[in-house]
């Protein structure tokens, strides 16, 4: 999830807006985009801020946290990881039985159409990039939003996947809470061999992160 830190060199961000709004304003706006057009429906996004006009939720949207996230896309650079494991982690739920539904289906409905895939494409062509194109870092705050979706999903439904996983001798039991260190232990063991750069590359992101 990427907050935005209060700070003296970065006031006009806030603007009466908490940053819990601010946080759900921009995961409501990427929830209400069509992608094939671009175009938000802004009714939509302003019926969940009751306390917020439409042209209120639309002009701090559009004029402070858009052009700032574009700005800023250093900032983005922790988000990085989670966007790595989180491909991987599509790619693990497909190798697994069919009958392992309740989380797979899940994922497949934020992640599995095909411009999430090239969303997840065009970000892995771009991770070492540090000037990212406008359309390479929206599809990474996109890639982050399916993020944030998955991961509160399976940490809200940890007793019913848990109960699947049971049923499953073979599968690597990676812990029901994720964390930084148990990803890295699951994919790991996971398909190691196909993985290693990848990882190699994460831990490398993590030891200059001093995460």
């Amino acid at each position: 999830m990427q907050n935005f830190d209060v700070s003296e060199s970065r006031p006009n961000i806030y603007q009466n807006w908490s940053e819990a709004e601010i946080d759900r304003l921009i995961d409501v706006v990427e929830r209400s985009q069509n992608y094939e057009t671009g175009k938000i429906n802004w009714t939509s996004v302003q019926l969940l801020f009751p306390e917020r006009t439409l042209q209120q939720c639309k002009s701090f949207y559009c004029n402070q946290i858009k052009p700032y996230i574009f700005r800023h896309g250093e900032d983005l650079s922790k988000e990085n990881i989670k966007f790595t494991l989180t491909c991987y982690y599509y790619y693990i739920t497909e190798k697994f039985p069919g009958d392992y539904e309740p989380l797979e289906v899940r994922v497949q409905r934020v992640l599995a159409d095909q411009c999430w895939k090239d969303m997840i494409q065009a970000y892995e062509n771009s991770f070492s990039s540090v000037n990212l194109s406008e359309t390479q870092l929206s599809c990474n705050i996109k890639l982050m939003k399916g993020t944030r979706y998955m991961i509160n999903f399976h940490n809200q439904n940890k007793d019913l996947i848990e109960q699947q996983l049971k049923t499953k001798a073979k599968i690597v039991k990676m812990g029901f809470e994720i964390t930084k260190q148990n990803w890295k232990q699951f994919l790991k063991k996971f398909e190691k061999n196909k993985l290693e750069d990848i990882l190699k590359k994460v831990e490398q992101q993590l030891r200059a992160l001093k995460m």
